[in-house]
């Protein structure tokens, strides 16, 4: 299992895609930065605005560009074809490829936290250290959010094998849900915490929330820990079903070349032309030996 995701990270890494599009986030942090500097400058301006960056763009990009990047052409039949290559049960391919992805967010996420505190020295922002051990704190609880969104969406790309429906469904659970997760909790209807807080997103902005006023809420993080457990669970049992499918398309072809090689038998039997033909043919086989 540590070879397979060994593997799986070092393929993903190493993609021409994942490089671009990754490089392509960390280069709008800069563009943010530069752009803050022309206009007003202080440490709290650069805190919120790389925050916001962080929270709206980073958070959206990430997920589908490891989802994007570890999808490949007739995805559930290599993932297939990769199980059986290191000789390990289908659950353990798809928990590899789970724990794979999951790594390279947290590292991507490390990345950017400290990356955001590079360019506060570089362009002498200023943070203080409670700003920037905030900054890493919202960085690590949008990873959180991040790897069980990820968890929850590979079930999607077995089931299709196309990145286009998990990329989106990551997109809509860290950007749409949580903006509106936000406005909605804004009000006084308390409702909508009971039944938005189960996304991941929704859930750890709760938490860092918690954080922030000193009365931590570590449910929220069990919400994320249940969602990547269930839906991980669910991605191996769909994936489990594809190959019964298989095999009962299989056993349904053979079923149907036995009722056809039964059927010309019957026919040939019935008939005393073709009798006669086919023995003709054996006996002139027989004396041509």
């Amino acid at each position: 299992m540590t070879g397979m995701i060994k593997e799986e990270i070092l393929t993903t890494v190493r993609k021409k895609r994942f490089i671009i599009l990754t490089a392509l986030l960390f280069a709008g942090a800069i563009v943010v930065t530069v752009k803050i500097k022309n206009y007003h400058w202080n440490d709290m301006t650069y805190y919120l605005k790389i925050q916001q960056f962080i929270d709206s763009v980073f958070d959206a990009a990430i997920g589908p560009i490891v989802l994007f990047s570890i999808w490949r052409r007739k995805y559930t039949r290599t993932s297939i074809l990769q199980a059986e290559a290191k000789g390990v049960k289908r659950g353990t391919a798809v928990i590899s490829r789970a724990l794979a992805g999951s790594i390279i967010l947290i590292c991507c996420y490390a990345l950017m936290a400290l990356f955001a505190i590079v360019l506060g020295f570089v362009f002498s922002a200023g943070l203080s250290s409670s700003q920037m051990t905030e900054l890493v704190i919202k960085t690590g609880v949008d990873c959180i959010a991040a790897v069980a969104s990820f968890c929850g969406c590979l079930f999607w790309l077995y089931l299709f094998a196309f990145p286009l429906v998990p990329m989106v469904l990551d997109f809509l659970i860290m950007v749409v849900v949580a903006d509106t997760f936000a406005s909605l909790t804004q009000s006084p209807q308390t409702v909508y915490f009971v039944y938005m807080s189960v996304f991941p997103k929704c859930a750890m902005d709760v938490f860092y929330t918690s954080i922030i006023f000193g009365r931590p809420q570590y449910q929220c993080v069990l919400f994320c820990l249940v969602n990547a457990v269930v839906t991980l669970l669910l991605t191996i049992l769909v994936f489990k079903l594809k190959k019964k499918d298989k095999k009962k398309k299989a056993k349904k072809g053979k079923g149907e070349f036995k009722e056809a090689a039964d059927a010309v038998s019957a026919a040939v039997s019935s008939d005393p032309e073709i009798s006669e033909i086919l023995k003709e043919s054996e006996l002139t086989e027989e004396i041509t030996e």
